[in-house]
């Protein structure tokens, strides 16, 4: 399915369930994959607002910050996401988003 088809689907979903955190997260994605930041930004920040335990969710926010060049609120993102995923058990995202905290940390010249 095309990036644009994936998105109008996602859109739908959120417009007929907006308490959706999976939709929203799901969204967040194909903006990720197109490059969208700020739409991407925006997307996981509402799922997280709807599900603060959605580990995924602080992974792909802290990501699309970085690609908005705000590496130092990536930091918080991934720190706080790092800290929800061990909790859940969530190994392989909190690997990921502690690769993403050094590309943040790189940014900031923390490196």
């Amino acid at each position: 399915m095309a990036s644009e088809d994936r998105l109008n689907a996602l859109r739908k979903l959120v417009e007929m369930d907006p308490e959706d955190a999976m939709a929203r997260w799901g969204l967040g994605r194909v903006y990720l994959e197109t490059r969208r930041w700020a739409e991407a930004s925006a997307a996981f920040t509402k799922a997280i607002e709807l599900n603060p335990e959605y580990s995924a969710a602080y992974r792909d926010l802290g990501r699309a910050q970085i690609e908005l060049e705000r590496p130092g609120d990536a930091l918080q993102t991934l720190g706080r996401g790092i800290a929800v995923a061990e909790q859940r058990g969530d190994l392989q995202t909190v690997r990921e988003m502690r690769v993403f905290a050094k590309r943040a940390k790189k940014r900031l010249g923390k490196a």
